[in-house]
């Protein structure tokens, strides 16, 4: 027995996890290999084999999203992302993505866009192909150095967007990645990064962000909108926002607005609750506060532009010691007991001795223009 009640809804495709099965042997020929639970002959691991629990089974994963669905591309068995999206309704979405990709520039934080599939049987529909990413939080930052890395990365990011007149429109945490070979090849799980593809065993990082140097990506174009020049500062009217609805423009949207200044907020916001939890003043980044607080003002005309995010955050990021970046950035330590303390700060100190005699950039990748 499977351990489960008939009919159960993990033994059965949901009409979202449908549509990958659908097109399993089609995007198999295309180069990309979906899960088992996609195969068209697939039958729960726990029913061929009864000695099996179903929880311990990779095959009785669902997916909660049904747009999306990770695969392994055949050409270097890497992990990607498959993402639908509907021509239709989210053409824009596509053009946008298109665009960004074709434009090579270090300062270019778009997500990476493999190809484009288009389903002959669904022309409605083109599958976006990008490289599998992980949560930009985890693992945990190590170091001050880490931290800012990170948060000049998304400036530089924003900037780029900015500059080619692309308003994101939906800037939150969910919509930020870290790029996941940078600090391990080894595959994980899409639904569990602490895990292997198959769940059979607990994966790690094997290098620190200081060591791999990632980058961070901006993912997520479905509300984006790439104004003309001369709609520059654009103004509209539009009952579409993104998940931050707390932003003082949408108090009224009866009123037209410029997108931009929008953007500015939620980065600025999603950087002092999520990247620092909002305790920036007792985690080393007392310095940044005014910049964030600057960001998040009411007035859209008294924030700054992300140019000139940018270029303060430049110059407050030249002034910080070697030994501030390799500090260590600990968002729980006022509540560690003495024994965590001593196995995460000897640790700490090891590594951050042989980064200093290997002359290991404390910043691992930005650089202040």
């Amino acid at each position: 027995m499977s351990g489960l009640p008939p009919g159960n809804f993990i033994e059965q495709l949901s009409d979202k996890e449908i549509y990958w099965r659908d097109r399993y042997d089609w995007l198999l020929e295309s180069g990309y290999r979906l899960r088992p639970r996609y195969k068209p002959d697939w039958v729960p691991s726990w029913i061929t084999n009864p000695q099996l629990f179903f929880v311990d089974c990779e095959d009785s994963l669902t997916n909660p999203r049904g747009i999306i669905c990770d695969a392994i591309r055949l050409k270097d068995k890497s992990q990607v992302v498959l993402k639908r999206v509907n021509k239709t309704k989210h053409q824009n979405e596509l053009d946008i993505h298109c665009y960004l990709s074709e434009k090579s520039d270090p300062k270019n934080h778009t997500v990476p866009l493999i190809e484009i599939l288009n389903p002959e049987d669904c022309p409605s529909d083109s599958i976006v192909v990008m490289p599998q990413c992980r949560a930009w939080n985890t693992p945990e930052f190590e170091t001050v150095g880490e931290v800012v890395d990170f948060i000049g990365q998304l400036f530089e990011g924003y900037k780029y967007l900015h500059e080619n007149l692309v308003a994101h429109r939906d800037v939150k945490k969910e919509n930020i990645v870290m790029e996941s070979t940078a600090l391990s090849e080894e595959h994980f799980h899409i639904f569990d990064q602490d895990f292997s593809l198959d769940l059979t065993k607990k994966v790690s990082p094997s290098k620190t962000r200081t060591e791999g140097k990632p980058r961070y990506y901006i993912i997520d174009f479905g509300i984006s909108r790439h104004y003309e020049g001369t709609e520059n500062p654009p103004y509209e009217i539009t009952r579409m926002f993104g998940s931050d609805t707390s932003v003082p423009e949408f108090r009224n949207l009866e009123e037209p607005h410029n997108p931009f200044p929008i953007d500015v907020f939620c980065l600025g916001k999603m950087i002092y609750r999520k990247a620092l939890c909002s305790k920036a003043e007792t985690l080393g980044f007392e310095w940044l506060v005014p910049l964030l607080e600057d960001m998040t003002r009411t007035d859209p005309a008294s924030r700054p532009t992300m140019e000139e995010v940018v270029t303060r955050y430049g110059e407050l990021t030249r002034g910080l010691r070697e030994g501030k970046l390799r500090s260590k950035f600990a968002l729980d330590w006022d509540t560690m007991d003495w024994f965590d303390h001593a196995t995460r700060v000897i640790p700490h100190w090891w590594k951050r001795m042989c980064f200093t005699v290997a002359r290991t950039p404390a910043i691992p990748t930005y650089r202040p223009d």
